[in-house]
């Protein structure tokens, strides 16, 4: 996955070893995240198929009077598994995080 250096060594890491430092189980299912066609209330919002971190941050911004307190805090909850623990340099969602919120 990953390393960091230490002194003149590098030490590896590997997705173990982040569950363990962030308090994450390391038990359960492998989660495909370029799945399509994930059907979820949220995503109705992004009808125009991928979906980047700004476009919810504007939804969250200008838009959160207009729909459900329910919906606001699931798109607040994608951001922040979109922002801290699933990044993507891209900035595009994953779509299936759609699907888990």
């Amino acid at each position: 996955m990953g390393g960091f250096y230490f002194g003149d060594k590098i030490v590896e890491f590997n997705e173990f070893d982040v569950c363990l430092a962030l308090g994450l189980p390391l038990v359960g299912q492998v989660i495909d995240l370029n799945k399509v066609g994930v059907h979820s209330v949220c995503k109705n919002y992004f009808p125009d198929g991928k979906v980047d971190i700004k476009m919810v941050y504007e939804l969250l911004l200008e838009e959160h009077e207009n729909f459900p307190m329910e919906h606001f805090c699931s798109l607040f909850i994608l951001v922040g598994i979109s922002e801290f623990l699933l990044p993507n340099r891209t900035g595009i969602v994953f779509p299936i995080i759609f699907n888990r919120i």
